[in-house]
């Protein structure tokens, strides 16, 4: 981690100036809500008031950066103002080039040169500044939050999250409801993408493993054979004569 210090210091200096001085240079000439803020800032500002039952039917955001708005001014005793609103842009996208840079190194793999290092850098900032990202940085909106939550949960399955054990289903289960309630589209990102990329998983595990595999031994607790199976599947595919009523339903709706 050494070696990545420098470059992600240089990475990271980069974008705090860029960021900070877009957020002032938006701050300064557009002060009152801009585009889809005039619908966002306000019901962000109901949350921080502890209204949770008033609503504008304009909005069709899920509510995930209202509450993280909410939070984050209970723990860091912040306003609820346009600009404190916009700022949270410019730390999830701080946030976003170190979860970037982590990625791009565990997706390299193997020993990290010198010479990687400063290419894994330097990936994780031009995603920093690919256009549509940066701009919305600036703006109370839902794109980088959204985009975090998402690289977050990819990162999380890289690692291993939603692999066998119970918490690691749980870890992959709960960033994925955040990624939903953060923005209606990431339904791609989680229900397509992530749950594809766990199919293929679990169907290369069967291969390597074979069926045995599922932690049906001595030292598997009450827990983890109740959760296990959601925590992570198996592909199972019976015969007719073994299928369900349902499935039997399904089958010959379709033939006819």
């Amino acid at each position: 981690m050494a070696k990545a210090i420098l470059p992600l210091t240089i990475a990271g200096g980069c974008l705090a100036v860029l960021s900070t001085t877009w957020l002032r240079a938006v701050n300064i000439n557009v002060p009152s809500p801009y585009m889809d803020e005039i619908f966002h800032i306000p019901q962000a500002q109901r949350y921080c008031s502890s209204d949770f039952h008033t609503w504008d039917p304009k909005l069709t955001t899920p509510p995930g950066l209202y509450v993280l708005s909410l939070l984050l001014k209970v723990v860091t005793r912040a306003g609820c103002t346009g600009a404190e609103l916009r700022s949270i842009g410019v730390v999830a996208l701080a946030t976003l080039l170190m979860l970037c840079y982590l990625l791009r190194k565990s997706l390299s793999g193997g020993a990290q040169r010198l010479d990687r290092v400063w290419e894994n850098a330097h990936e994780a900032l031009n995603v920093c500044l690919f256009p549509p990202l940066f701009f919305f940085s600036g703006l109370y909106y839902t794109d980088v939050v959204s985009t975090l939550v998402i690289v977050v949960a990819y990162f999380a399955f890289k690692q291993g999250a939603g692999g066998a054990s119970v918490g690691g289903g749980l870890l992959a289960y709960g960033l994925g409801v955040m990624g939903l309630v953060m923005r209606q589209t990431n339904v791609f990102w989680v229900g397509v993408f992530l749950a594809g990329m766990e199919w293929v998983r679990t169907c290369t595990d069967m291969v390597e493993k074979g069926p045995g595999r599922g932690g049906r031994g001595k030292n598997v607790t009450l827990i983890e054979r109740a959760l296990g199976q959601y925590a992570r599947g198996e592909l199972h595919d019976p015969p007719l004569n073994e299928a369900g009523p349902l499935g039997k339903f399904t089958i010959t709706d379709l033939r006819t």
